[in-house]
């Protein structure tokens, strides 16, 4: 039976810095596990606000090596330390596989890798594990070679990290209670999801399979057009639909309640 989940969007800014907006970071609680998926800049402040300090992070899991989902754990990794007076922390990180040789120079470059003490662990699409009893599955995602999105808890929780339209997540979705999908840009692109992207791929979905679509990793010039935007997405897919905003929060309610 899985307990109650809680979900915290953290960051909701893509690679160019937007006022009142972090960068790239989603927080996942259970009564005693914490996990944080992506750390971009201004992370560690936002989960500090969110009432979780960097010590209590149990694991990370990372999405991809783009700096707008990785710049900040060092930071964290810093406060971790500091609060741990001034001992090596231990810290498990999640990742594509082709990080795993030059992740730490991330923490060598800024002068904290003596500070920490690093379990990391590449994986694949597809590789399927528990953490404190919450189960993990990775799946590729078309950003860039490498990208991973997650699947939390059987399907009730997706994120899609930085991602192009993905009809594969259509496989994933099973009584999906939170779907965090970005939503970066106007314009269809190689890289990221734009409004006719993501109508095109859920449109077909009964409504009753996502409870809530979340978009985020909004671009500036994405701002201007986004509740227009999500009114016709959830017009046209009838799911509905939020616009996240920092230190958002959502509760996973335990199916068998």
């Amino acid at each position: 039976m899985s307990e109650e989940l809680e979900v915290t969007i953290l960051g909701t800014s893509g690679g160019i810095p937007i006022g009142g907006r972090a960068q790239s970071g989603v927080l996942l609680e259970s009564k005693d596990t914490k996990i944080l998926f992506d750390c971009g800049m201004a992370v560690p402040l936002r989960l500090k606000e969110a009432g979780v300090d960097a010590e209590e992070i149990d694991y990370i899991f990372l999405t991809h090596r783009h700096l707008d989902h990785i710049q900040d754990l060092p930071s964290l990794t810093k406060a971790a330390w500091l609060r741990n007076d001034q001992e090596k922390v231990d810290y498990t990180i999640i990742c594509p596989k082709d990080m795993t040789d030059w992740l730490p120079g991330l923490w060598k470059s800024s002068g904290e890798f003596e500070r920490v003490e690093l379990n990391i662990k590449g994986i694949k699409p597809g590789v399927l594990d528990y953490y404190d009893g919450i189960k993990v599955e990775a799946f590729e995602t078309p950003h860039i070679e490498g990208s991973l999105g997650y699947v939390l808890d059987d399907g009730k929780v997706i994120y899609t990290g930085d991602s192009a339209p993905n009809e594969n997540i259509l496989d994933l979705i099973d009584n999906t209670e939170l779907l965090i999908h970005e939503l970066s840009l106007n314009q269809k692109t190689d890289l990221h999801t734009d409004p006719e992207g993501i109508i095109k791929i859920l449109s077909g979905l009964k409504k009753d399979e996502i409870k809530n679509l979340v978009l985020t990793h909004f671009y500036p010039e994405v701002l201007k057009d986004l509740y227009e935007i999500q009114k016709r997405i959830e017009i046209e897919t009838g799911i509905s639909t939020k616009i996240a905003e920092d230190l958002d929060r959502y509760k996973i309610n335990d199916p068998m309640e």
